[in-house]
């Protein structure tokens, strides 16, 4: 229930050829465990600011890439 607005922009995504034609569902856990991870990562680590902010960005293009 909580998921569905989520899984709904994910669909119409998908439904304009923005995000690669997989189950909702699966990209969804994609996105959610690489959030999971970076927050774990981060928490477990001392990086200053600014190369927070950079692993966090490089971390979502690599991700887009991945999905798009």
């Amino acid at each position: 229930r909580q998921a569905k607005p989520h899984l709904d922009i994910i669909q119409t995504g998908i439904k304009n050829k923005i995000l690669k034609p997989l189950p909702a569902e699966f990209l969804f856990s994609l996105i959610n465990s690489h959030i999971y991870g970076i927050d774990q990562y981060l928490n477990s680590t001392e990086l200053s600011g600014p190369k927070q902010k950079k692993l966090i960005s490089d971390s979502f293009e690599i991700l887009w890439d991945m999905i798009t």
